[in-house]
């Protein structure tokens, strides 16, 4: 769902030639997280001014690990504000690992343990 999350971001900012952000709610990332038109590009939803595209549920099988602080936006030409990686951590299966990472050209990749370059062990 967050890879779901930022492909809509992206490709809502191009569209709408806007600002679109992905931030968390609550506390952490895995508190659940809002694709949402970003008017002041201030990286908070605003609800006098934002839209809403999408909302995403609490995550709670798995653990969650991030260099993004509260958001990530994508501008209106597709590129994100910033770079960085979500690793989502299963506490029982090596296999359930997963790095969901974001390149300053807004592309977005996924990798397993297989494919990364980061350790399962290091980064949950």
């Amino acid at each position: 769902s967050m890879v779901g999350a930022l492909n809509i971001a992206r490709s809502e900012s191009i569209k709408r030639i806007q600002y679109v952000t992905v931030g968390k709610l609550g506390n952490t990332w895995e508190s659940g997280w809002q694709v949402f038109v970003d008017k002041n590009k201030n990286g908070s939803f605003d609800a006098a001014t934002d839209t809403v595209i999408q909302t995403y549920e609490s995550i709670t099988a798995n653990t969650m690990n991030t260099s993004f602080t509260n958001y990530i936006s994508y501008r209106p030409d597709g590129r994100s504000n910033t770079i960085g990686s979500f690793y989502f951590c299963s506490p029982t299966a090596l296999a359930a690992f997963r790095r969901v990472v974001i390149a300053n050209s807004g592309r977005i990749r996924t990798e397993t343990q297989d494919t990364s370059t980061k350790t399962y062990t290091n980064e949950c």
